[in-house]
């Protein structure tokens, strides 16, 4: 589609988008949503490397990610990416498989943008009337996906686009549109269509049989099936299904039959689908497989992403316990069979806890250590080493020590103006003399250096730069900070044992102990909160299906060329053939421009992805 726009000529900036100039004589062609880049041809070198190029107000434009010199036919070409080429650049921030994106329209697009940290595009309120509800109650991303994906397909949920203009603040402004459809306009405004390729396919597959085995040999097919229009019928009897019992597997939906008829098969993994079934009603194994079923679990995250998962239930405990009065006769060998209380103020309730034995050293098994051991660095606290503590000797493990350590800092401190008595000085003693009144005194300053042996530490104070001061200057003198520095021991080849630990039985008590038992019981039946799991093997035979179907399009429009028209992409148009009649209706989903002498030219491809 051909319009007459004509332009002065485009502009270009530095890499931090500072306007530097304008070219007049150019040749650009600009790809905006499949490769998303762009070429300029020019006989001179203006754009410097990483800088920019736009048209005011428009999406016309880009980032130069190259320059090809040709000294034969002097010309220069710059290629880079467009805007949305940038924003398919980065990838949005998904901790799991999936993210939920909630909100308006436009606070996803911008907390995407921010949370990348691009400053350079800036998300604007929809350019919609105030009744328009531009709430996007839900919109699931995977993991890997870009922010240009995730701003289209969000947009889309709600039956919108984006509009992208470079203005003058220098900032590519993100515009929430509404999709627009042209096809009525087209029909009745009277618009010349100047020209468009179309094809009509009569032979196309109209059943699909697709089948998988999963890895026990499992055998399953589901039969698909679309009308003469190319619909797809119903292949499922509800929209939300789980199981097998939930789609239709016989061909009791086949419209087309006998020389109608044409099948194809495809074999497919088996790739089930884990979905969760609410259960309303106690099932009547719940006492005893209560741990085969899951409760919901929601949580909200600090930027207000909420994660959704599902986890079994689990039992609940009970105790029958008796006080023991007496030693028991398999203490010895057996008191984790008993038990100790312990009393919950929150809930009013005792909860019983095995008796632990004590873990002591095994003097028996002692080992010299005289080659240092090769996880002495994370492991010398599993050594030790003979001490004496004047009436007997005992083993101490090794442990690390903490050490002091100044850091000089490069920046001032946030906190600087009301903590700087936390931070240091590094100072020392300079001594000199002088004589007053013939007599020589000696006179002792604290001054500052950067290097000296006899240098120490002291404390910032408010008076440093001025009697009666309130805040030291940062930067009339080197300030530090004090962090902990750990030290390792180091290995004594003469004093370091390997000590093996032994688990013995705490010293029995009276009245302190239970014997008893602990039963799990089954958890109360929660009837709004209980799902099971459903493993559905044909969901993803489906998807293969449609997938497939929708690649073949009986009337398939390759190209469109219409004079006077401004569609966005995700704008729907349309056309008829006046000598065969056959019309067709589809998505725009890119605009190949060619700018040339002001002029621009826009090609816009159809019905792709």
């Amino acid at each position: 589609m051909a319009y007459g726009i004509d332009y002065e000529g485009i502009y270009y900036t530095d890499e931090n988008r500072n306007d530097i100039g304008m070219m007049d004589t150019y040749k650009a062609s600009l790809d905006l949503a499949d490769e998303k880049d762009f070429e300029v041809t020019a006989n001179d070198y203006a754009i410097p490397p990483k800088g920019w190029w736009y048209i005011l107000g428009t999406e016309i434009g880009g980032k130069i990610g190259a320059i090809d010199v040709d000294s034969e036919s002097g010309t220069i070409k710059y290629t880079g990416r467009s805007f949305r080429g940038l924003l398919d650049s980065y990838v949005c921030e998904i901790t799991g498989a999936t993210r939920l994106l909630q909100g308006s329209i436009t606070d996803i697009i911008q907390m995407l943008l921010d949370e990348e940290g691009v400053t350079f595009f800036q998300a604007d309120s929809p350019d919609v009337e105030a009744s328009i509800d531009t709430y996007v109650d839900a919109y699931e991303i995977d993991a890997g996906a870009t922010i240009y994906e995730a701003i289209i397909g969000a947009a889309a949920s709600i039956d919108m686009t984006i509009a992208i203009e470079w203005q003058s603040d220098h900032i590519i402004h993100i515009i929430p549109i509404l999709k627009q459809d042209f096809t009525d306009y087209l029909k009745y405004s009277g618009v010349e269509q100047t020209g468009f390729q179309i094809k009509q396919d009569y032979d196309l597959v109209n059943h699909l049989v697709l089948t998988s085995k999963d890895d026990v040999g499992n055998f399953r097919v589901i039969h698909m099936f679309t009308d003469s229009g190319g619909t797809v019928q119903a292949y499922k009897t509800t929209d939300t299904p789980y199981e097998a019992s939930d789609y239709i597997l016989d061909k009791s939906m086949q419209v087309l039959t006998g020389q109608d008829e044409i099948a194809e098969c495809k074999d497919c993994d088996d790739s089930p689908v884990d979905k969760y079934k609410a259960v309303s009603s106690m099932p009547g194994d719940w006492d005893k497989n209560y741990d085969d079923y899951y409760y919901k679990d929601t949580e909200e995250d600090s930027d207000g992403t909420v994660e959704i998962s599902y986890k079994n239930f689990e039992g609940v405990e009970s105790d029958s316990m008796t006080l023991t009065t007496s030693k028991p006769s398999d203490w010895d060998t057996n008191y984790a069979s008993y038990y100790t209380p312990s009393y919950d103020q929150y809930t009013g309730t005792y909860t019983y806890s095995a008796v632990t034995g004590e873990t002591v050293l095994d003097m028996s098994n002692v080992i010299k250590i005289t080659a240092q051991p090769f996880d002495w660095a994370y492991n010398y606290g599993e050594y030790y080493y003979k001490f004496n503590n004047g009436s007997s000797v005992e083993y101490k493990s090794y442990a690390s020590t903490s050490k002091d350590k100044y850091v000089r800092m490069t920046s001032k401190p946030s906190d600087w103006n009301t903590n700087f008595g936390s931070y240091y000085r590094k100072v020392y003693k300079k001594i000199t003399y002088k004589t007053v009144n013939g007599k020589k005194t000696k006179v002792t300053e604290i001054v500052d250096c950067l290097d000296r042996s006899d240098a120490y530490y002291v404390t910032c104070k408010k008076d440093d730069d001025e009697k009666n001061g309130k805040i030291p200057s940062f930067t009339k003198r080197p300030h530090y900070r004090k962090d902990n520095k750990t030290v390792i021991p180091t290995f004594d080849k003469t004093n370091t044992y390997h000590v093996m630990t032994k688990t013995t039985p705490p010293t029995w008590a009276a009245n302190k102990y239970y014997s008893g038992r602990k039963d799990v019981k089954a958890p109360p039946f929660d009837a709004l909160n209980t799902y099971e799991l459903k493993k559905d093997h044909y969901e993803s035979l489906c998807k293969t299906g449609l997938d497939f179907f929708a690649e073949l399009e009986s009337d398939s429009m390759r190209a469109i060329t219409i004079d006077d028209l401004s569609a966005n992409i995700g704008d729907t148009v349309g056309g008829t053939d006046a000598m065969t009649g056959i019309s067709i209706v589809a998505e725009v989903t890119n605009n190949n421009l060619t700018i040339e002498k002001g002029i621009v030219t826009s090609d816009y491809e159809i019905g792709g992805k």
